[in-house]
């Protein structure tokens, strides 16, 4: 579902999540699409919409996120809920660290 596969972020840059949502049901699906950000458990943010989605069909949301400045690994979550139903989740793993202040060193680049 979360389709972000980066195992590091830059603390405090706006960041967008794509979410993608499959029906396999021969019926359409409504529900609600909760995304957190988690650190060590504990909810640091979290965001939710609306969602529709034809039989057999899927569709994509994405769910902007302003990284905090404290660095560290965190997890995101992508949460279909539904009335009456366990939540069907996806997670995510990354670390947010600091920007570079340097340029990578061109002897580096030249190896490539």
């Amino acid at each position: 579902m979360i389709d972000a596969w980066a195992e590091n972020y830059i603390a405090g840059k706006e960041q967008e999540f794509p979410i993608v949502v499959i029906n396999d049901l021969d019926k359409d699906w409504q529900g609600t699409i909760r995304f957190r950000l988690l650190n060590k458990g504990v909810v640091v943010s979290e965001k939710s919409k609306p969602c529709k989605v034809e039989s057999l069909g899927k569709t994509k949301l994405v769910f902007s996120l302003n990284l905090p400045k404290k660095l560290g690994k965190y997890q995101v979550e992508a949460a279909l809920l539904q009335v009456d139903k366990e939540p069907i989740k996806s997670l995510r793993d990354f670390q947010i660290k600091e920007k570079t202040s340097h340029p990578p060193n061109q002897s580096s680049i030249d190896k490539l």
